[in-house]
């Protein structure tokens, strides 16, 4: 709220920790955790970094319930802008709230083709597994993996070695995965789709190679 605010500082050392490589490349967009020994200690939410500068550079806001470190993209017509609202009064009362989502939930939220995509990757892991599990006991014990030009086999390995197409495939959707969640992370939304999308391609060939393998 706007009469919350006691003081507006251009610039000022604030008791946070420095950038840190878990908050690459947004080091100042978070709630900041207060230095060891600092007076703010006992306020775990007493520092707020809403910028893409150092707490130096930005306008900060003491208010309240905290202290926000913005970086608008004009200071003084900022300033001047909240200076026009304190004195024009509040309207009605608001009492400051935080909702804090995780930021897996905070992806999957506002992709909705990311969620889709990782979890038809998925379900070509389960889809592998059940092809297999389901036909390798019907299986003999030898298989031919690979034929020449003249159909005859060249290469024949014991049926176990399917596994490996399961191995294979629950390794791509995992890395690709997990890449994608730390590319969406970034904002890198096509990167992240482009890996799921990938993974999905990969568990779709290994299906076939298995059921060409087993047939």
């Amino acid at each position: 709220p706007t009469q919350s605010i006691r003081q507006i500082l251009h610039g000022a050392e604030l008791p946070v920790e420095g950038a840190n490589l878990l908050y690459w490349p947004l080091h100042y967009l978070r709630m900041a955790p207060v230095r060891q020994g600092s007076a703010a200690q006992n306020r775990p939410d007493a520092v707020n970094l809403c910028a893409t500068a150092p707490p130096q550079e930005c306008v900060v806001l003491e208010t309240d319930t905290g202290v926000y470190a913005l970086s608008p993209a004009d200071p003084q017509a900022f300033v001047d802008a909240l200076q026009e609202r304190y004195r024009l009064g509040a309207t009605r009362v608001i009492e400051p709230v935080r909702t804090q989502q995780s930021w897996l939930g905070n992806i999957f939220a506002h992709d909705r083709v990311g969620a889709w995509l990782l979890a038809v990757g998925l379900v070509g892991v389960l889809a592998l597994f059940a092809v297999l599990t389901i036909s390798f006991p019907d299986l003999p014990d030898v298989l031919a993996v690979r034929y020449n030009s003249a159909g005859i086999p060249e290469e024949i390995r014991e049926k176990t070695a399917l596994f490996r197409l399961l191995v294979i495939g629950l390794l791509a959707w995992s890395v690709n995965g997990v890449g994608g969640l730390w590319l969406s992370r970034q904002g890198q939304r096509i990167g992240a789709h482009m890996l799921w999308g990938g993974a999905i391609a990969v568990q779709t060939f290994l299906l076939l190679a298995l059921v060409s393998l087993i047939t």
